[in-house]
């Protein structure tokens, strides 16, 4: 029976790495990769980018890298996310971990602090030493009889309860606005949703936020430190 040889396709774009749970290890994989990224690091103890392969008899000598051996991706493709139950972006949990100085980590800190997790989901009764702030709306806490008159907008309408993501120190900016919305209002609560048109994927940019802004029916946009205003319907005026 004649054997056949299957060609590997070259590697194409980019090459996303998935991790659950972003803490310590995660942290410090991803820095590692960024720092290489920069000339800053090697890639010790990578199999792919430092490791050989043998090829024949021992004798021959034949021992190419791994990633010259084969259609391997480069570091430099790679971009990193994951899940967790904490907010932290990835500078934050590198800083916290302690794994590598702060001073190491300061070339790569915008490339880490942009590496934010998504939603991790779990049940409490197995992490029963995890205590703290409810980040990320993960559970649920029945409301008092003035809360209908007050956030009926966040409440399940079956039950009455709400999913609270209180901001801490974490997000100063999006506190400090909270905080005054209930000096305005009495309320310390506001609605969070997603920013988006229907049909639309979620906005990403500030050029589409502002385009977003123009074609629906919101009368402001905070955008950073600067808040959008609705101006006529051909555009929009800034105040910062």
């Amino acid at each position: 029976m004649a054997s056949s040889v299957q060609k590997i396709a070259p590697v194409r774009g980019k090459l996303g790495v998935l991790l659950p749970g972003m803490g310590a290890v995660s942290s410090t994989l991803i820095a590692g990769v960024e720092l290489y990224k920069k000339g800053l690091g090697d890639l010790v103890g990578s199999i792919t980018q430092l490791q050989t392969i043998r090829l024949g008899k021992r004798y021959e000598g034949r021992r190419p890298l791994i990633r010259n051996f084969a259609p391997i991706d480069k570091p430099e493709n790679i971009v990193f996310g994951g899940w967790d139950i904490f907010p932290d972006d990835m500078h934050q949990a590198a800083i916290k971990a302690g794994v590598l100085p702060a001073d190491r980590l300061e070339p790569i800190k915008k490339e880490l602090a942009a590496i934010k997790p998504f939603t991790g989901v779990f049940d409490p009764k197995y992490i029963k030493n995890l205590k703290g702030w409810p980040y990320y709306m993960i559970e649920a806490f029945d409301t008092q009889p003035e809360a209908e008159k007050q956030i009926i907008a966040g409440m399940h309408p079956m039950d009455l309860t709400v999913r609270p993501q209180l901001v801490n120190e974490l997000n100063p900016t999006y506190r400090d606005v909270i905080r005054e919305f209930r000096n305005l209002t009495g309320v310390g609560a506001v609605l969070n949703t997603s920013f988006n048109l229907h049909g639309f994927p979620i906005v990403g940019t500030p050029e589409v936020a502002i385009d977003t802004l123009k074609k629906s029916q919101l009368d402001a946009l905070a955008l950073g430190p600067f808040l959008v205003m609705r101006g006529d319907r051909n555009g929009s005026s800034a105040e910062g």
